[in-house]
């Protein structure tokens, strides 16, 4: 603990009687000159009557001045014996301060809350409105502003820079570490400049001492990494440093970055120390090193690059800034180049070999068509089958991809994929153009790639492609083979290329393609010529291949846009550079404020997604089959299809809240699909005249209901509310009525031919499920257009009330983006439902009626959970984010609230007995009311409840009362 000396503030008074009598007299009549000492005494004493200690206190405030002098005084001085320091010096690391001032420009450092931390008061015996600092202990986590200078171009740039103090508690949290992070973390947005984080200990993570002193223990928040998140996505260059033991919360702010390093000699990472872990998985005997160094996690990608030493992590740090602009709305920043961007190396002609099994070093070619002194690598020691960093062209900042053939063939891994995606994000949100070297004969092959899930991470790197705008120009130095080729080269429209004379391309490299695609002729020829003769055979055939494998025969016919001399690939990258600077980057950046970014799926994607739509009868966007009832697979096949025995195929998010979202509605779905056969055979029963088997189906059918209720508040339990608002619902939200999102003419399709458009489509919605609508059909509920009032006229008591047919409504709609069976089907239920008519027609059978207003009632439960649902899911949410004079639109682009609660009523429309009508239609509100606020519930006086009947067997026991249905 740092200790403050005892203050006491004189300012020269010796409190001498005379003194203070003058002092009084100057107070009370300044205009007086040396009044009688008499005088002077008699108005001093009736002064001290109601003496004001303030009065005694400096008229300049310089006793607060010296308190902060004082507090910044102890924070920038490292006390020499305390046990923290003197912990850190052995270990071989900087002091915090030490830190900022080797990493800052001199003089730059200015401190924010520079005061802030715990300090233990005196107060002054003579005046009650005086105190003495008595100790006085900093935060541990001192931030503020400065400048940077980049060693290799002399750039200088403003940072906002957070550096833990490892010294003091270890880094963990106290009263203001917190508050003053998040404040830096909102004003680094704001100031819209880059944040650096010098990570050693926990940053302001949790500690059982906390509990201690405060005397209860806490729900741990975070409030860091959500404005850390919305920093990366800003392209607000986010860069860390691991400078010592990153724990816990210390270890998700590194990672929580653009750009990450790590001090060899002593940095480490993990979730939880060495003693937690010896706890929890019986480890011993683990050193730092061991739990979390770089040799763990500077080579599987948690961290992108190692460091000698703290001063070669500053280095890199600074280095990497010169790259990047203040935010994503800016362009990189150009220097000037002395480099001339003409400069020829005829090295390029025979670095690639001719034998193709040969190898080469594609750092030489990367070095040598860049800037000189310009190459900066990302990720070295990881994901080693592919290569990126940045690097300048003609001064001008991009980045770099490439593959490494000397690892694996150059065939792309899993750990490839994830660095190369990871970069193509990163220069898509700083607008760096990509140059891209492409030497790829696919992805890897093999039972290690297939346990990395080598598939899984290919296809989330051609997301990061076609879901990025950023312009990419590749040049083609070899292999272009397989979907992983593909991918590569074909994500941009239209396309920037050239190939050098040693390229080699396919759908199959022909080691193996050639087996594949002869198989049955070359096993003919072994069978009846004899192995040699097949050999021949295979040679004649290589020898083929090869020669219309010739680059210049796809240049004859267009497939790549030029073949150029190895030589000149500077030159050319340095003039496609400069030209995407120009008008492009300017277009790019007044789009992108604008929100103009346009979405467009390009014709890789579209042609083979809308051949598959058309075969499943479906529209190309997310549906509720799509993602619902074609994505999962039971745990364990021999139970059934209940929630806890589900798991996903796919999800957007990789999130646990997105599976369980989607795992509740199948389960909905599979116990709902139960219904179905009891009410065919209900329609079935009723065409019969047969009132008893009828009145059975409507109790199962209500209890089925009933069952799915319950299923549905099932989706608190592992689906957060904020999670599905802000990471899962844009995926499902559309493209119709997009207009405030940034789509005002929907997704532009473009298949490759004239018949390319823009289309717009709902997103994925419940109104999707085609159990849902058999529901209504077989009930006989008609669902109007939002906002259509139902005919009062056929409202009578003395007839039959019916439903006039339905004009064109959302719920109908939704039909189109259910599969073609599924609407089939429907349509044929529509042409033979007879319930509701059925049971007007028997209103005399109380327990047919009872039963059918049962299943009426549940189903009108259902939706109501549905709209408490979405109240918290979607409506409170966006009040957090938007302002309610927006009317918020579901996923399915509809009015959401207003539409919710109309389809809820019509299902009470229906209703036969008196008391049903009651409950079940009694309670609408007007469309105005509707807007957010639930529906006001009746009270017992209006129903008269003495008189109220009992409905039993049916759910379980219930009775009406002021609330409904209910009691189960």
């Amino acid at each position: 603990m740092r200790k403050a000396i005892v203050m006491t503030y004189n300012y020269g008074d010796p409190r001498t009687p005379d003194r203070i009598l003058e002092n009084q007299a100057e107070h009370v009549d300044p205009a007086v000159g040396e009044p009688s000492g008499a005088a002077n005494m008699k108005k001093a004493r009736r002064k001290k009557k109601n003496n004001d200690p303030s009065a005694d206190l400096p008229s300049d405030y310089s006793d607060i001045l010296d308190q902060v002098a004082l507090m910044k005084k102890i924070a920038a001085t490292p006390d020499l014996q305390n046990r923290g320091y003197q912990r850190q010096k052995t270990a071989g690391k900087l002091w915090a301060r030490e830190r900022i001032l080797q990493l800052l420009d001199p003089g730059s450092w200015r401190e924010l809350g520079p005061v802030s931390g715990s300090a233990r008061w005196r107060r002054d015996e003579q005046n009650a409105q005086r105190e003495h600092i008595e100790e006085f202990t900093p935060t541990n986590n001192p931030q503020g502003f400065g400048t940077v200078t980049d060693p290799r171009t002399g750039m200088r740039r403003e940072i906002y820079l957070t550096a833990d103090d490892f010294t003091i508690r270890a880094g963990h949290a106290d009263g203001g570490n917190s508050q003053k992070t998040i404040y830096g973390e909102k004003l680094a947005i704001k100031k819209k400049i880059p944040v650096v984080k010098l990570v050693d200990g926990s940053s302001g993570g949790g500690s059982v001492s906390i509990i201690a002193k405060a005397g209860w223990s806490y729900i741990p928040m975070n409030g860091y990494l959500h404005l850390a998140a919305q920093q990366l996505n800003a392209g607000i260059p986010n860069l860390g440093a691991v400078v010592g033991p990153a724990i816990g919360l210390g270890a998700a702010r590194v990672v929580t970055t653009h750009f990450s390093v790590m001090a060899g000699d002593i940095g480490a990472l993990f979730n939880a120390g060495p003693k937690v872990v010896e706890g929890a998985t019986m480890e011993e005997d683990l050193s730092l090193q061991d739990l979390g160094g770089p040799a763990i996690h500077c080579t599987n990608g948690t961290i992108d690059n190692l460091a000698k030493d703290e001063a070669e992590c500053f280095e890199q740090i600074k280095t990497v800034l010169a790259y990047l602009p203040d935010w994503g709305m800016q362009p990189p920043p150009v220097v000037a180049c002395e480099d001339d961007v003409n400069r020829e190396d005829l090295s390029l002609r025979t670095i690639i070999p001719r034998r193709k099994n040969r190898m080469y070093n594609a750092w030489h070619i990367i070095e040598s068509v860049v800037d000189r002194g310009s190459w900066f690598e990302i990720g070295r020691l990881w994901g080693r089958t592919s290569i990126v960093g940045l690097a300048r062209f003609g001064g001008r900042p991009v980045g770099i991809l490439s593959m490494n053939c000397e690892v694996n063939g150059g065939a792309l891994d899993a750990a490839g994929s994830q660095k190369m995606m990871k970069m193509i994000k990163m220069c898509d949100v700083f607008n760096l153009p990509i140059v891209q070297l492409v030497d790829v004969p696919g992805y890897a092959i093999g039972t290690v790639a297939e346990r990395s899930a080598v598939m899984k991470w290919g296809v989330e790197l051609a997301k990061a492609y076609y879901s990025t705008t950023t312009p990419i120009f590749s040049v083609v130095t070899r292999r272009v083979f397989g979907v992983a080729g593909g991918v590569m080269i074909d994500s941009r429209d239209p396309l920037m290329r050239v190939a050098w004379p040693s390229g080699n391309w396919g759908s199959l490299p022909l080691d193996g393609g050639i087996e594949v695609g002869h198989r049955f002729e070359l096993k003919q020829i072994a069978k009846n010529e004899g192995a040699e003769a097949a050999k021949a055979k295979y040679k004649e055939l290589e020898d083929m291949y090869l020669r219309y494998m010739n680059p210049v025969r796809t240049a004859n016919a267009f497939g790549v846009e030029e073949i150029i001399d190895p030589k000149d690939t500077r030159k050319i990258c340095c003039q496609w550079v400069k030209e995407m600077y120009g008008k492009v980057m300017d277009e790019r950046l007044q789009d992108r404020a604008a929100r103009r970014i346009v979405p467009s799926l390009p014709p890789s994607i579209t042609y083979p997604l809308l051949q598959i739509c058309d075969h499943l009868e479906l529209p190309p966007v997310a549906t509720f089959a799509g993602v619902c009832l074609w994505n999962f697979k039971p745990i364990f096949y021999a139970d059934d299809l209940a929630l806890d025995n589900l798991s996903t195929l796919l999800t957007f998010t990789g999130s646990t809240d997105e599976q369980w979202f989607y795992l509740v509605s199948v389960a909905i779905e599979a116990k709902g699909g139960k219904s179905i056969p009891i009410m065919l055979r209900a329609i079935e029963a009723a065409r019969e005249d047969d009132a008893a088997t009828v009145t059975s189906c409507l109790q199962s059918f209500a209890q089925i209901l009933d069952e799915l209720g319950t299923l549905l508040m099932r989706m608190y339990e592992n689906c957060d509310p904020h999670v599905f608002y802000h990471r899962i619902r844009p995926f499902l939200a559309g493209s119709k009525n997009m207009k405030e999102a940034g789509l005002p003419q929907g997704v532009f399709y473009d298949d490759g031919t004239s018949n390319s458009r823009w289309r717009q489509y709902s997103g994925g919605s419940n109104a999707q499920s085609s159990m849902i609508q058999f529901f209504d059909i077989v009930l006989g509920v008609e669902h109007r257009p939002t906002g259509a009032k139902m005919n009062e006229s056929s409202e009578s008591e003395a007839e039959p009330r019916t439903t006039p047919k339905p004009r064109h409504s959302f719920i109908h709609e939704m039909r189109q983006y259910m599969p073609g069976p599924h609407r089939r089907f429907l349509q044929a239920v529509e042409g033979v439902a007879n319930i509701r008519e059925f049971v007007t027609m028997n209103r005399s059978n109380s327990q047919l009626c009872i039963a059918y207003d049962a299943c009426l009632a549940m189903l009108r439960a259902l939706r109501d959970k549905h709209i408490q649902m979405v109240s918290r899911y979607v409506i409170v949410k966006s009040r957090e984010s938007r302002s309610l004079k927006k009317k918020m639109r579901g996923t399915g682009g509809t009015a959401l609230i207003p539409f919710l609660k109309q389809a809820r009523d019509e299902t009470g429309e229906p209703a036969v007995d008196e008391w049903a009508r009651k409950v079940l239609m009694g309670g609408r509100k007007t469309e105005a009311d509707a807007e957010i606020a639930f529906e006001s519930r009746l009270t017992a006086a209006d129903l008269d409840v003495e008189d109220s009947p009992h409905v039993v067997g049916l759910a379980g026991c219930w009775e009406i009362d002021g609330g409904g249905l209910c009691g189960y």
